[in-house]
């Protein structure tokens, strides 16, 4: 059995929030936020389609993107519009959507911190790519439109993702796994695992905090307007709004 690592955390990820009450808090929220009717949206590092297939639904101007081509192709046979999914990395998102801009910006999940640096830590390296990501959300992002990413509480041993027995669908199985998510002692680099009965996959990523997501947002024309544990979901979202 090969367990893709992304869509493996993206399947653990979905069994511990509330979908359907964290959907009714995301519609909350961009009403709070007096989103216009009609306006356009993006949920980048969409993986396995959740808020993207919700939203879609519901008759929203929503696009979705990751950079799994397997997730991509999941989710374009559940839209309405495949069209509308894209195979797109992102930081690179502003040169291949183009001149495209959104009224609201989706990265949520926790999608940064564990796609970024795989087995290749280097907080300095980290830091730059995260530049290249935050200046892409500010290309793709219209004045005065919304930027929606999340982060996890600081990592513990009651982190939501420790230490936890989770069936997730692998290879177009489902199987049984063992999840555990630590940090090192300056909380810097995250650790995973994810093992069935024939495989043990461990991987690395740079800590992500609230403070740095602050600093980038605020570097590339943003700033904070809202934050708060949104029902429903397990982590900590931040709103910000573009200059």
């Amino acid at each position: 059995v090969k367990m893709n690592i992304d869509e493996t955390f993206a399947g653990v990820i979905k069994n511990h929030r509330n979908e359907p009450l964290l959907l009714e808090s995301i519609l909350q929220k961009m009403n709070e936020l007096h989103l216009p009717a009609n306006s356009r949206i993006i949920d980048v590092a969409g993986g396995l389609g959740f808020p993207f297939l919700d939203l879609e639904t519901r008759g929203l101007d929503i696009v979705y993107s990751d950079g799994s081509n397997h997730a991509v192709e999941s989710v374009r046979q559940k839209a309405r519009q495949p069209q509308n999914c894209h195979n797109l990395l992102w930081h690179n998102l502003s040169s291949e959507i183009g001149k495209r801009q959104f009224a609201y910006v989706f990265c949520i999940g926790q999608s940064l911190p564990y796609c970024l640096s795989w087995n290749n830590v280097n907080e300095q390296s980290a830091r730059r790519y995260l530049q290249r990501v935050f200046k892409n959300f500010s290309n793709i992002t219209q004045s005065g439109g919304i930027l929606h990413v999340d982060y996890a509480p600081q990592p513990s041993s009651n982190y939501p993702l420790s230490n936890n027995t989770e069936i997730v669908r692998i290879n177009g199985s489902e199987k049984p796994i063992i999840t555990t998510v630590e940090a090192n002692g300056d909380q810097r680099i995250l650790r995973f695992q994810a093992q069935d009965e024939s495989e043990l996959i461990e991987k690395e990523g740079f800590n992500i905090t609230r403070d740095l997501l602050v600093n980038l947002a605020r570097r590339n024309g943003f700033y904070l307007i809202q934050e708060e544990k949104l029902r429903g979901d397990i982590f900590n979202s931040l709103f910000f709004r573009k200059l």
